[in-house]
């Protein structure tokens, strides 16, 4: 089965996606960006879905750190500007989803860069 780590801070938000993937991958979680680098490192997750706002380090910084890319990185985040979405892009992210978003969108998002 398919790995999946999810590195959001809200608790509610974390069971939503994990409701919503569980029966397609295993799914690991975390809260925090330091706990995000190193699960990245020791997991080799296929999809990661990553809060750019993480606490410790930022899910941004995590990004640029990891040695490790996922096939599949969706990056959530509460505010957008052109420097978000370069860095974004620089640092591997396939998919920028702003944030409140639905459950709906981020499956399509993902749907749509695993048939690629």
């Amino acid at each position: 089965m398919r790995k999946m780590l999810i590195a959001v801070y809200s608790d509610i938000f974390t069971e939503e996606l994990v409701h919503t993937f569980q029966s397609d991958y295993h799914i690991y979680t975390c809260s925090r960006g330091d706990d995000a680098l190193h699960l990245l490192q020791l997991l080799k997750p296929d999809v990661l879905i990553i809060m750019l706002s993480l606490p410790g380090i930022t899910g941004m910084e995590v990004l640029q750190q990891t040695q490790y890319k996922p096939s599949a990185i969706i990056a959530l985040t509460t505010y957008l500007s052109e420097s978000i979405v370069y860095d974004a892009q620089a640092a591997g992210v396939n998919v920028l989803i702003r944030l409140p978003c639905t459950m709906a969108q981020i499956t399509q998002h993902l749907q749509d860069l695993l048939q690629c």
